[in-house]
């Protein structure tokens, strides 16, 4: 992703994300967390590996990924979406081009996103047993041209 890319997303989402520092406690950069969702969807890595990277403690990160998505549902909904009929035409033409299939409206992933233990009492519903950790999942949609069309982060 370029900077100036990351830097787009961050001034779109820093009206929302933004806090104010409390005597106890010093807020983390908007554009750390912006990077670190980015990567973790990017890469899947697990807790420890992003802790060490952007020096952020689990159950910190745990509370930065939940406010991620819910800002990006808020804020991104109207920029992330299905394309209608005349635009997925296009796609499918772009894919056929690119890659020579047929009839591909978009690649389709998934990855967890991992969290702490939730401390309500479903949080059974979260348990990732491959892992044995807890997780949320996300599933996104892409087209030819690296565009999000399509996100899904939810249990």
């Amino acid at each position: 992703m370029l900077k100036s890319t990351l830097f787009q997303i961050v001034d779109k989402l820093k009206p929302t994300l933004l806090k104010k520092h409390t005597k106890y406690k010093k807020t983390i950069l908007v554009e750390i967390c912006v990077s670190h969702f980015i990567y973790k969807l990017s890469h899947g890595c697990n807790f420890l590996i992003c802790r060490k990277l952007f020096k952020i403690g689990k159950f910190t990160i745990s509370l930065v990924l939940h406010e991620f998505v819910v800002v990006m549902n808020i804020v991104f909904r109207k920029l992330i979406s299905w394309p209608v009929e005349i635009n997925m035409c296009t796609i499918m033409n772009d894919f056929k081009l690119w890659c020579g299939l047929r009839s591909v409206q978009g690649v389709i992933d998934g990855t967890h996103l991992f969290i702490s233990k939730p401390s309500m009492h479903f949080s059974k519903n979260y348990y990732y047993f491959k892992s044995w950790e807890y997780s949320i999942v996300a599933h996104e949609v892409v087209e030819c041209k690296k565009r999000f069309i399509d996100i899904y982060i939810g249990r």
